[in-house]
């Protein structure tokens, strides 16, 4: 499976994950379930949302360094294929509202959402990632106040903004590259005969 249609299903599991869950707020009956967004804070911050809204944001992708060596997986006799490209996908999730304390609040169930689901399964993983045989895990990243300015200081004129990153990790990509295996028919092998030249055996 091609690398963005990966994105694709992952932001898709992450939204399923936060739109199924348990949003009521024993503080405030009225509370708004949030929308759930993929642009980027700088994005929502110069059109503000009207209503609540987390922002689940993609800064950085990277290779899963300790899967980087698998093994080839045989298809056939004398087929074998690459085993996947295996990703980390780290996200920047940032929640929006007019009620700063609403913020705060919405935060801190995204947290517990996630804690609760710290293994993505096949149910709730969208479309082909739900097929896969590895175990895709959501993982609290946590970043130094110096990795959150930085990341912060990219968008430019958005000032900081209340959020916690996450790690979601291995995410296969497909690789269709595959190898052919001759097989053995007949081996040659040749023998010294351990005699220098010139001498004669006794």
């Amino acid at each position: 499976m091609p690398v963005v249609p990966v994105i694709d299903e992952v932001e898709k599991s992450l939204s399923r994950l936060l739109d199924e869950a348990d949003w009521t707020s024993a503080e405030d009956p009225h509370f708004q379930k949030p929308l759930i967004s993929f642009e980027s804070p700088k994005d929502i911050q110069e059109h503000p949302p009207e209503q609540n809204t987390i922002c689940i944001f993609l800064y950085q992708i990277a290779e899963t360094v300790y899967l980087k060596n698998l093994e080839l997986e045989r298809l056939e006799q004398n087929r074998m294929s690459y085993s996947p490209l295996f990703l980390d996908f780290y996200y920047l999730i940032v929640p929006y509202s007019k009620k700063k304390r609403d913020e705060k609040w919405m935060l801190g169930t995204v947290i517990q959402i996630f804690a609760n689901h710290p293994v993505l399964t096949e149910g709730l993983l969208h479309g082909g990632l739900g097929k896969t045989d590895h175990a895709i895990r959501l993982l609290f990243h946590s970043l130094s106040l110096d990795e959150l300015t930085k990341i912060w200081s990219a968008f430019q004129t958005t000032g900081y903004h209340l959020s916690v990153a996450y790690l979601v990790t291995p995410v296969p990509v497909e690789i269709t590259l595959e190898t052919h295996l001759q097989k053995v028919v007949s081996k040659e092998m040749k023998y010294a005969s351990g005699h220098r030249e010139g001498e004669e055996s006794g």
